[in-house]
């Protein structure tokens, strides 16, 4: 009896380990969409992730979103001249994105959460200001998204939480 408990003990501690070790690497932040993909499971996106990737994708909120971003890879000296864009590193912006949320904003507009695919190692904050007599929209404020600030899982469960709409090609804009 007393080779079983220590049989047991000897097990959970085993368990233990090994749970602690696939619990700091489910923490891991990969730098690129090649690593992530390689070193995390993932599967077909499902029907749900699809459906809200079609439908946010064709806001113009969105669509403008991405237009902005392929504006900014051209002339990044534009966008930086107001102080609302704190971004440095264009080559984020070559990336396909997808939206992790959205929410309106305080002050008018929309607040999205996104992140960009081919390098998921950053969260950004993009606040793009409707104006509603036009329906035209201003990017007010572009820059990295501050999980513990705002409460929100990290870097890494995030990638987790998205891994099949980012290492899916087709999904994103």
């Amino acid at each position: 009896m007393k080779k079983l408990y220590v049989l047991l003990f000897i097990s959970l501690i085993i368990i233990g380990k090994v749970k602690g070790q696939a619990d700091s690497d489910q923490l891991k932040v990969f730098t690129t969409k090649e690593e992530l993909c390689a070193a995390v499971q993932f599967t077909v996106p499902l029907q749900q992730e699809i459906d809200y990737n079609d439908e946010i994708n064709k806001e113009g909120y969105i669509v403008y979103l991405r237009e902005t971003f392929n504006e900014m890879l051209i002339n990044p000296e534009i966008y930086k001249s107001d102080g609302l864009i704190l971004f440095p590193d264009t080559s984020y912006l070559q990336s396909k994105f997808i939206v992790l949320s959205t929410d309106y904003a305080p002050g008018g507009g929309y607040s999205v959460v996104l992140l960009f695919k081919d390098k998921p190692d950053r969260i950004f904050y993009a606040w793009v200001y409707e104006f509603h007599s036009t329906k035209d929209y201003y990017l007010r404020s572009f820059k990295e998204y501050d999980t513990d600030e705002n409460n929100s899982p990290s870097v890494g469960k995030c990638q987790r939480i998205f891994i099949n709409q980012i290492c899916n090609d087709e999904i994103g804009l």
